[in-house]
């Protein structure tokens, strides 16, 4: 889980962060990100509800951007 509370495995401090922001999980044989938000959850600039992520992709949560990086 990613988001603002302490408990998330990934804690954001941004006041625009939901406590339990979205999730990034290992589904079929990729990372899926899913958004649990009301703020919204970005990838490359376009809201989602589930996306599956690739090397490069911009994560947004609240005003945090973030590149996503991942080698096998």
């Amino acid at each position: 889980m990613l988001g603002s509370d302490p408990s998330c495995a990934l804690v954001l401090h941004d006041p625009l962060v939901s406590p339990t922001h979205a999730s990034l999980a290992w589904y079929g044989g990729a990372w899926v990100l899913s958004d649990a938000s009301t703020n919204g959850t970005f990838v490359n600039g376009v809201r989602i509800q589930r996306q599956e992520l690739r090397p490069g992709n911009v994560i947004q949560l609240g005003s945090v951007r973030r590149a996503f990086q991942w080698q096998a």
